[in-house]
């Protein structure tokens, strides 16, 4: 079996991670490595969810492992995840969506006293224009990356 680099990025909501998402897909197509990027959430969008699975852990795996062999079968090498990792148990869900999978979780961090307002706003005349920061950073660094080692 291949063995499937897949980098998770997770962190507390609004954090960041679809943006961090975003640009590590960037960076692979720039480098030209074959890859999908997936949002765990969104794959397990579906209402009403189970009783037993409030956020629709079962949907999301499911159609991961279906997203998975497609986007495999089309020449993608990696994987670039985001989600909401309660606890490092979840991960074994992704290994068995992913055969071979070899997962790298990265954690975004912020200080608490941080206020993170962020998204889309409309302008004065209707338009969308991408949303800013709440508030400038006292430092360089808007958030720390903490890795776990390769599973």
């Amino acid at each position: 079996m291949e063995s499937v680099p897949i980098l998770l990025i997770t962190g507390p909501v609004r954090i960041g991670k679809s943006s961090v998402l975003f640009e590590a897909a960037r960076l692979l197509r720039e480098a030209r490595v074959p890859h999908a990027a997936v949002d765990l959430a969104q794959i397990g969008a579906a209402w009403p969810p189970p009783a037993d699975d409030p956020w629709n852990e079962r949907i999301a795996h499911r159609n991961l492992a279906c997203m998975w062999s497609n986007v495999r079968e089309a020449g993608a090498e990696r994987l670039l995840l985001e989600r909401v990792l309660e606890a490092r148990s979840l991960l074994r869900h992704v290994v068995a969506a992913v055969p071979g999978a070899r997962i790298t979780v990265v954690r975004l961090r912020a200080p608490r006293k941080r206020s993170w307002r962020r998204g889309f706003v409309t302008g004065n005349r209707g338009e969308i224009r991408r949303g800013t920061w709440g508030r400038q950073p006292t430092s360089s660094r808007r958030w720390s990356v903490q890795t776990s080692p390769t599973m």
